[in-house]
């Protein structure tokens, strides 16, 4: 039978720690000695190799600050009073060399006080007092020990943390670069999609200016309009693009009526013209609805002459049941309308339009886009001062000082007057006698520069 004392000491001569484990890596570690009594080496280091360190002991600090530069160790356990360098200057400068490894001071009581303030500024991790017991001094450095293997886990932890957010910030400026360059790859992809999408809408427009150049000048003056309105009531990028590329196309719908039609006034259709004439808003979404990108411009480009009241067409929609991008451009389009059928650049004919329009808002006409147009007011008046406005114009209606703004030429080819020919009474006189004769078409196009 074993004391329980006896108990004890085979604990620690297997090896085993205070909960009674077995302590499997204490060859792992290496501890080193230091004090000026041989008795003292010699008494610590047979205890410690029980427990299966691997201890190097030494007399002389400056010997062991040799052998530290050498190899490394785990623990150090210095005498405090020694000739030549007292131990706490010692394990100070091991510090400096080891600064992972445990520092324990063993010291008398006298020095007691010394080595607290030791432990508290950091410079050791303990203090062993002379006489010491066997079983507690192992225990103590047993658990000195696991400590320094935290701390040296910690350490490896902390440094593959540091490693691993060195590689994250490696990664993410990689990541940094390829969003940038998918950014850019997007962004001219974009641009050019754009290009392709604007590229488009002049195509519509360029065929309806073929097909009507008058009426391709008021598409072009009625998407400066709007886009005006639209800058004024702050609309969101899409629905200000949608609003100015359906206001280039609103009467593309128009390519496919007879001239008949389109050379009257609308006032002076027959019913079953003006039958004709309202197909061309359903005929213009017809158009443009299966082309991507225009699904948003077919829309509007249907409801441009729904009135705010009800009362338009093709569906009677009312208030803000009408897209307001046909809002804008039902005001744009009648605004430019009047302007062009009474002639541009007179101000009382211009005060007339706006006082028109400004008399149905909110019936005829969105009130909120009505004050939008005249918020921009300056703008357009300004920009109606300087227009040269291509007009169509009957033969019978022809004035001296009209300007052509086309060639004039029989239906067989002949070039009767070029483009640029300021009229006199002679040439109008030259060409009634050609259109009596069925020779030319019965309306030309003519510019009468805007204020005269």
């Amino acid at each position: 039978m074993h004391s329980a004392s006896d108990l004890r000491m085979l604990k620690y001569k297997k090896g085993w720690d205070s909960q009674g484990q077995v302590m499997e890596n204490a060859k792992l570690h290496r501890v080193l000695i230091v004090d000026d009594e041989e008795n003292v080496l010699k008494a610590l280091k047979r205890t410690f190799m029980e427990d299966g360190y691997r201890v190097d002991t030494y007399t002389s600090p400056f010997d062991a600050l040799g052998f530290i530069e050498k190899e490394r160790v785990s623990a150090i356990i210095s005498d405090f009073k020694m000739p030549g360098m007292d131990g706490l200057e010692f394990l100070l400068k091991t510090r400096e060399m080891l600064p992972e490894c445990v520092r324990v001071i063993l010291t008398g009581h006298a020095n007691l006080d010394t080595a607290i303030k030791a432990i508290n500024s950091g410079a050791v991790y303990g203090y062993l007092t002379k006489p010491w017991d066997n079983d507690e001094i192992r225990i103590f450095l047993r658990n000195a020990l696991k400590n320094y293997e935290l701390e040296r886990e910690n350490r490896k932890l902390a440094n593959l943390l540091d490693m691993r957010n060195k590689e994250l910030e490696e990664a993410n400026k990689n990541l940094e670069t390829r969003v940038k360059e998918q950014t850019r790859f997007i962004t001219n992809q974009f641009n050019k999609l754009k290009a392709t999408f604007m590229e488009t809408v002049k195509a519509f427009s360029r065929t309806v200016e073929l097909r009507d150049p008058d009426l391709g000048a008021h598409m072009g003056r009625v998407a400066f309009l709007s886009r005006s309105i639209a800058v004024a009531m702050r609309l969101d990028g899409q629905t200000m693009q949608d609003t100015v590329v359906a206001a280039w196309l609103h009467d593309i719908g128009k390519i496919g009526l007879p001239d008949v039609v389109l050379a009257k006034d609308e006032k002076k259709l027959k019913d079953e013209e003006k039958g004709l004439l309202r197909e061309h808003p359903a005929l213009g979404e017809l158009c443009l609805k299966d082309i991507p990108g225009f699904e948003g411009v077919s829309t509007i480009v249907r409801h441009h002459h729904e009135r705010y009241n009800g009362s338009g067409y093709p569906d009677s929609l009312y208030e803000d049941h009408i897209p307001l991008g046909s809002r804008i451009i039902n005001v744009a389009d009648t605004f430019d309308r009047m302007l062009y059928s009474m002639g541009y650049g007179h101000p009382e004919l211009v005060d007339k339009a706006w006082s028109y329009i400004k008399g149905f808002s909110g019936k005829l006409f969105d009130p909120d886009v009505v004050k939008a147009l005249g918020d921009v007011e300056d703008l357009w008046r300004r920009s109606i001062k300087t227009l040269d406005i291509a007009r169509k114009v009957g033969i019978d209606r022809l004035e001296p000082g009209f300007i052509l703004a086309e060639d004039v030429k029989t239906k067989s080819g002949l070039l009767l007057l070029p483009k640029g020919v300021r009229l006199n009474d002679f040439h109008i006189m030259r060409i009634k006698n050609f259109h009596r004769a069925k020779a030319i078409k019965g309306w030309l196009l003519v510019l009468k520069q805007a204020g005269k």
